[in-house]
């Protein structure tokens, strides 16, 4: 358009230089034929002074001969002219009812008949040529200080020339294409694009670019497909394409980072580098320079992180300083307010994990869930107002302040879970009842070494062969062969330190005492009995052979020893100790 515009003002320049030459010329004839026609009126003065007459007669013929006299002089340059036509013109005279101005364009007034130039007609600057419309300083060839309605098409240009209009010598509204690209491009705002976009090797490049908005797109080059809305929207964007950035000097400064997606005044603001990053919240990723695959919804999400990729962050201000990567927050506060850097942290809740600094693989689930967790990693905490048993802690299991544990690997941790512990002991720690149900289980190999509980008994998986097996089963290749729990017999420890036994259901048939003296009504055995010291407080019925050693060690002084027997290692022969 501009030099569409600047070859039709240069032949109106022309136009205008011509015009001057002839109304220079006109201005010669007229004062040749004012000379003239005032040399006529003083000869015709003088002639009235001489041929005075009283009459009302002769005083028209004389003012008859004065208008015949102007006449004459005044048309007889032109005269020849008329004469070829014969026929009667009107005589343009100025209009008396207009302020004439010097060098203003006159139109004709009153019917056509008279020729006007007052003050607000268009001003031709008569030293450079140009036209003003509303002003009488005009800047450009054609100057407008004012609306302009265009009804029709403003023309397009050859090559990299496009419609242009202007606001202070600033582009205000232009379709700059480039030669040898395909165009498309829009831009509308003052300073918004450039004429300095050009092919490289393709006919994509520098196309299909959008910029609404004052200094948007200002820095493309040869970037394509890039939609920028609102003041400095994508300001500095030079190679980079397929970004979308809408708000106020959102991603201004970026450079080549493309297919990026920012909504929000200053969102993504500072990055020059990286692509994928969906960002919609004010000032969101504002401070990061380089990254790649985040997606952040909320005002200040991540606002001021130095670095991280492959996040996505849900809600005011959540991760709002924190860098790192592979992070899934989601609520206001959420990933923690402090700097430091997360990595494979999910915080899913108001102010969940609000605390955290410098940690790794930590799962925290609920409102305020591990608020006050610091610098511990691989925490699982989950419930509302949940929290890790140490802010510093790792491997930490908090569900519902109700199951705790200890769930790191390797020899320091041993996996163990708490029911109503928080600092479990051992594998599984119940602080209260245990309680088993029925099952339908099946005794297989993932089984194996399983209890459960069905049709009111208890029943052990101790081999697929045998399946499911009571604990009460006795015999030798029993589930258990050591204790039994019935009505009828069982092993009972009290709190004294005695183990009592229970025969023929009867409580207490026999015991061990605390020093490990078996007390029983009676020992039947079809094999050897063997013990270091006996008691029996009856008779001793033995039905078959009693055999007695010794070696000459036993003791016979005291009276504890008195009815001992043995057999003299010496002799052979059997010995009593008596007093």
């Amino acid at each position: 358009m501009a030099e569409h515009i600047h070859g039709s003002l240069d032949s109106l320049r022309l136009y205008l230089t011509q015009l001057k030459t002839k109304a220079e010329d006109l201005d010669r004839e007229c004062a040749r034929l004012r000379a003239i026609v005032s040399q006529e009126i003083k000869r015709v003065e003088d002639l009235i002074q001489k041929q005075v007459q009283t009459t009302t007669g002769r005083r028209n013929r004389t003012l008859g001969i004065w208008i015949v006299a102007f006449a004459a002089a005044w048309w007889a340059p032109i005269a020849p002219t008329l004469a070829q036509t014969g026929t009667f013109v009107d005589v343009m005279t100025r209009d008396p009812a207009t302020t004439n101005v010097q060098n203003r364009l006159c139109y004709t007034t009153n019917g056509r008949v008279d020729i006007g130039c007052p003050a607000d007609a268009p001003y031709l600057d008569v030293a450079t040529g140009r036209l003003g419309i509303g002003t009488t300083n005009p800047t450009q060839a054609l100057d407008v200080s004012g609306s302009i309605y265009v009804g029709g098409t403003l023309g397009t240009g050859a090559g990299g020339s496009m419609p242009v209009i202007s606001q202070n010598q600033i582009p205000l509204l232009h379709t700059f294409t480039p030669t040898g690209t395909n165009g498309g491009n829009l831009f509308l705002g003052r300073g918004s694009g450039n004429f300095t976009m050009a092919y490289i090797s393709s006919a994509n490049d520098a196309s299909y670019n959008t910029g609404v908005g004052m200094d948007t797109l200002q820095g493309i080059t040869t970037g394509k497909y890039n939609t920028a809305i609102g003041w400095t929207a994508l300001a500095s964007t030079s190679v980079a394409s397929y970004n979308t950035a809408v708000g106020i000097a959102a991603m201004a400064k970026n450079v080549t980072a493309g297919s990026n997606v920012a909504v929000g005044a200053y969102s993504l603001y500072n990055a020059n580098a990286g692509v994928d990053n969906v960002v919609i919240g004010g000032s969101s990723l504002l401070a990061m320079r380089s990254s790649f695959r985040n997606t952040t919804v909320g005002a200040y999400t991540m606002s001021n992180s130095g670095s991280g990729n492959d996040n996505t962050v849900v809600g005011h201000a959540s991760m709002q300083y924190k860098n790192g990567s592979f992070n899934t927050t989601v609520g206001k506060n959420a990933g923690g307010v402090n700097g430091g850097t997360i990595t494979g942290t999910v915080a899913l809740g108001f102010e969940a994990g609000k605390s955290l600094a410098t940690n790794t693989s930590n799962t925290l689930v609920g409102y305020r869930a591990g608020a006050s967790l610091t610098t511990g990693s691989n925490n699982i905490i989950i419930g509302a107002s949940t929290d890790a048993p140490v802010a510093a802690g790792s491997n930490q299991l908090n569900i519902g302040n109700a199951v705790w544990g200890d769930i790191g690997s390797g020899s320091g941790h041993a996996n163990k879970l708490g029911v109503n512990v928080s600092s479990p002991s051992s594998s599984l720690h119940v602080s209260g009842t245990l309680r088993l149900t029925g099952g339908s289980e099946t005794c297989d190999t993932n089984r194996l070494g399983a209890i459960r509980y069905t049709s009111g008994s208890f029943d052990v998986c101790r081999s697929i062969a045998n399946g499911w097996e009571p604990l009460a089963t006795t015999g030798k290749d029993s589930a258990v062969d050591r204790i039994t729990s019935s009505s009828m017999a069982g092993v009972t420890a009290n709190a004294t330190g005695y183990i009592s036994l229970t025969t023929g259901g009867i409580t207490g048939t026999a015991y061990f005492s605390p020093n490990s003296v078996l007390v029983n009504k009676g020992i039947s055995a079809t094999g050897g009995v063997s013990a270091t010291q006996g008691y029996f407080a009856a008779t001793l019925e033995v039905s078959g052979a009693i055999k007695i050693s010794g070696d000459g060690t036993e003791g016979c002084g005291s009276t504890s020893d008195k009815g001992k027997m043995r057999i003299n290692p010496a002799t052979g022969r059997l010995q009593i100790c008596v007093d």
